[in-house]
């Protein structure tokens, strides 16, 4: 059986994220125009929040809560407030969410073993099998909060990890903690 040397773990990690990195790119092609139709609720919403009419589906109603995340209206009505057009600036930051949500998933299995070669080796074949996920590609691009949620829970965990691990027996920060992840 062929052993790992630890100084190759990082050319096998790069190996692999090379060798994922055409089919993730496949992925996004496949499912770049996918959209959900509730997305058209939040670009309607942030079109009203940009141009100073408030939280309304349409200009003059009653402020309503018709969209299903603050934080992901907020920016949106940000990026068309400063004039991109929200339908791929939501793609853009969906990828960019999911992207982000691998990475927090290799760190946290780093984190949580040994944090030898061989643990970063299975924590990086972890985040590409979570990048290669179709449906969790699908799901970023669709223009909803979906990867901005799991890009949020991941960031929790490993957050909480890391404050389990540098202050186990200091319990203030758990507060700060479920106030973030309650947001």
């Amino acid at each position: 059986m062929y052993k790992v040397k630890p100084d190759n773990s990082l050319h096998l990690l790069l190996l692999g994220i090379i060798l994922s990195l055409p089919v993730f790119l496949w992925i996004l092609g496949d499912v770049y125009k996918f959209g959900v139709d509730d997305t058209y609720i939040f670009f309607r919403y942030a079109e009203n929040v940009a141009g100073g009419y408030g939280f309304v589906f349409n200009a003059g109603e009653m402020p309503g809560e018709g969209f299903t995340s603050w934080i992901w209206l907020l920016l949106l009505s940000f990026t068309r407030f400063l004039g991109f057009d929200p339908i791929p600036v939501s793609k853009v930051m969906g990828i960019l969410f999911l992207i982000s949500s691998a990475y927090l998933f290799y760190l946290t299995v780093s984190r949580l073993t040994k944090n030898d070669h061989r643990t970063k080796i299975n924590a990086g074949i972890l985040a590409a099998a979570f990048l290669l996920n179709y449906r969790m590609v699908a799901h970023s691009v669709s223009g909803m909060e979906t990867s901005l949620y799991v890009f949020a829970i991941t960031l929790s965990i490993y957050l909480t990890t890391r404050a389990l691990q540098t202050y186990p027996h200091d319990y203030k920060w758990w507060l700060i903690l479920s106030l973030c992840t309650t947001g």
